[in-house]
């Protein structure tokens, strides 16, 4: 009954070694998942901050363009003024101008109305006086004539160039216009960018955590299997102890111990050799005693003996036994 509660004991150990293991492997599987998932966030925060840079570059080349254009207008605005103020000034020497002009033509009339008083009394000896009237006369008109050209010229010159300054300022405010819409789409993408950047740092943290939560419970689980192997080692050692000697009954069943002394090299179930995979998945469907070469091995129970054998894969001499093939034993 004894070597039966210890034999219990240690398949229970193999068991709880077996479930910690499964439980192990479960949670390693896990790490792997969350360390890819880790890896896949980690490379997704490096592109999405490369984005956030090349953003800032690209807002950056905007911002200079932006400031180039507004230096543009500045100057046109400039021009514009300056040239304002040349019609301005131009308007005001014409209004300046308009009172000689005036005397000009008043002059021009009374000579005329006096050339034509001349023409209409003149006689064949002062006809000099009226060429001489003809004369001043047309120099006065040649006069007004140059006047009048020279500042409508100017006049037109410059409304044409203060037109192409305006037409060239709302050209500027227009490039400063797809400018600023440019870089306000841009910072809006990069916003946007910056926050999937922010939410995946925080994954990758979280997934951190994970991994520090999971690598505490594999600590934990492989520290119980250590000690649960232990445990089952010094069950293994105090069943060969217990019943180490001839005709010693080692389990519930009435089966002997078959040496004399001896101890269990590998104890039944999913032993550390077993879980290696040597049976093929299996646990170990006996237990193995270790005893000096030479050491009489006795029959653990009465039966008959039906056939004798020599295995050479490792087992080496084996011998089995009846009444039935149900309670075949190998020895």
């Amino acid at each position: 009954s004894a070597g039966a509660n210890t034999q219990a004991n240690i398949n229970a150990k193999n068991a709880q070694i077996q479930q910690l293991e499964r439980q192990i492997q479960a949670i390693q599987n896990t790490k792997n998942q969350t360390s890819q998932q880790k890896s896949a966030k980690e490379s997704e925060v490096t592109n999405l901050r490369n984005q956030v840079n090349q953003l800032n570059k690209d807002i950056s080349s905007l911002q200079n363009q932006l400031n180039q254009v507004g230096q543009q207008i500045t100057e046109t605005e400039n021009n514009i003024q300056s040239t304002t103020q040349s019609i301005q000034d131009l308007e005001q020497k014409i209004d300046e101008n308009k009172a000689t002009l005036q005397g000009l033509v008043e002059n021009l009339y009374k000579q005329s109305h006096v050339k034509n008083e001349i023409v209409a009394v003149v006689s064949a000896d002062n006809l000099s006086e009226v060429f001489n009237a003809v004369k001043y006369s047309d120099t006065i008109q040649n006069r007004i004539q140059t006047l009048l050209t020279e500042v409508m010229d100017k006049k037109a010159a410059l409304d044409v160039e203060n037109q192409n300054l305006s037409n060239q300022k709302a050209t500027l405010a227009s490039t400063q216009g797809t400018l600023e819409d440019r870089k306000e789409s841009i910072e809006s993408s990069k916003n946007q960018v910056q926050s999937q950047a922010q939410a995946s740092a925080v994954a990758v943290n979280q997934l951190n955590a994970s991994l520090n939560s999971l690598n505490s419970q594999q600590q934990e689980l492989e520290r119980q299997r250590r000690a649960t192997a232990v445990e089952l080692a010094n069950l293994e050692a105090s069943l060969s102890r217990q019943f180490g000697g001839e005709g010693r009954v080692c389990s519930a069943r009435g089966y002997a111990w078959p040496v004399q002394g001896g101890r269990i090299t590998q104890g039944f179930g999913m032993t550390p050799f077993a879980r290696t995979g040597a049976y093929g998945g299996a646990g170990h469907n006996g237990i193995d005693i270790g005893a000096p070469t030479g050491t009489p091995v006795f029959a653990t129970a009465s039966g008959t003996v039906v056939s004798v054998g020599f295995n050479n894969n490792s087992y080496g001499c084996l011998l089995y036994t009846s009444p039935s093939p149900r309670d075949r034993q190998k020895s």
